[in-house]
């Protein structure tokens, strides 16, 4: 085999478990996972470390770690390509020879973070030339990723330039807006240089600055302006939801989720301005049974396209469109009429009912270019 020759690491002397688990992350990033973090607290099976094609446990040990230990990780992992061990106390031999059978790859911690592999998998994940095909690879999938959560930051501008166009701002709001959303519209530019230019650490602090002035647009805007996310995994699962690619596989999933949701969407900002709407306007209207079927029918054969024939698949998706111009339409005339009454009463449009037409409308246009492209 060829011996390791890839640049560790920074050392630092390992003081606890947490600082064992910042040195494996470290470690994989070297191995080619550019994409490796910690997982949250309580992840299963303890899975400390992961990253889209392995996870990893970190045991922070004076003994050696046993066989057990290993098979459990084994297990935990089965949704990931490759289980990665780190221990700062060893193995004892049954475990490196299960290890060795399993798949497994094990690596020895010492005090100062530094880990070498003591399994057959472990070696060669340290290989030169695996680790360069590995990291081409991951950078790719990390940039896709990454692009999917910029999608997400430019709904969010652009929901935000037509909220202040729709709303009156006192002087005072304006004035701290206007700045706020300006070094918002940055932020979002730099992340996606970084991005292009695969710099990922530069994507993560235009990341926390973008969610940080997002928070604080909140005050103003509310926070029913935007989808809920609050790190960057979040925005990057908002990001997928909002893919209209022509011939994208998952399409018709995506349609037929979004329907499902325009109807929570509408009731949920409309619901509690019942009382005050004309006799014959309901928001119960908003609640569709047809396009609820007509969804679930799409949601069912988006898993399945073979369960329709392309003439009737067809016929869904319009059914669906149908469904979809409906509860839009009968939002819209809900909206319009409550943005009338406080005309009426000299009284300016409510924030949250701004923000829930821009959403709903959002999430419309959405709905049918995602129809339009599959």
């Amino acid at each position: 085999m060829t011996s390791m020759s890839f640049v560790e690491p920074p050392s630092a002397f390992l003081l606890d478990w947490q600082s064992a688990e910042l040195a494996a992350v470290e470690h994989m990033r070297t191995l080619g996972f550019v994409d490796a973090q910690k997982t949250q607290a309580g992840a299963d099976g303890g899975i400390d470390v992961e990253s889209a094609e392995a996870a990893a446990q970190v045991k922070f040990y004076a003994n050696p770690v046993g066989r057990p230990d290993i098979q459990r990780l084994r297990g935990a992992a089965h949704d990931y390509r490759l289980a990665v061990f780190y221990s700062t106390g060893g193995y004892t031999g049954e475990a490196v020879a299960y290890a060795d059978q399993a798949r497994v790859a094990l690596f020895q911690m010492d005090p100062y973070g530094q880990a070498k592999p003591t399994s057959q998998l472990a070696t060669l994940l340290a290989e030169p030339e695996h680790i360069q095909e590995r990291k081409e690879r991951l950078e790719e999938l990390k940039a896709l990723r990454y692009q999917l959560a910029s999608a997400s930051f430019e709904q969010d501008l652009r929901l935000y330039a037509q909220f202040v166009r729709q709303t009156p701002l006192n002087p005072e709001e304006s004035t701290v807006y206007s700045h706020v959303a300006s070094a918002l519209e940055q932020s979002v530019t730099r992340f996606k240089t970084a991005v292009g230019g695969r710099q990922f650490q530069d994507a993560d602090d235009a990341s926390e600055e973008i969610n940080k002035r997002i928070e604080f647009l909140g005050w103003i805007t509310g926070t029913e302006l935007r989808a809920s996310y609050e790190n960057l995994e979040a925005a990057i699962s908002h990001g997928w939801s909002l893919d209209s690619s022509p011939g994208s596989d998952y399409l018709l999933h995506l349609a037929a989720t979004g329907a499902f949701n325009l109807r929570d969407l509408a009731v949920k900002f409309l619901k509690d301005w019942q009382e005050i709407l004309p006799d014959g306007v309901s928001t119960i209207a908003l609640e569709d049974e047809e396009l609820r079927k007509a969804a679930g029918m799409l949601l069912s054969a988006s898993f399945d396209q073979s369960i329709l024939s392309a003439e009737l698949l067809h016929q869904v998706k319009e059914s669906v469109r149908s469904g979809v111009q409906r509860v839009h339409g009968t939002a819209t005339s809900i909206f319009r009429i409550l943005f009338d009454k406080h005309m009426q009463l000299d009284l300016a449009r409510p924030r949250s009912l701004v923000a829930g037409l821009l959403r709903v409308n959002a999430l419309t246009d959405r709905i049918n270019r995602q129809l339009n492209a599959s």
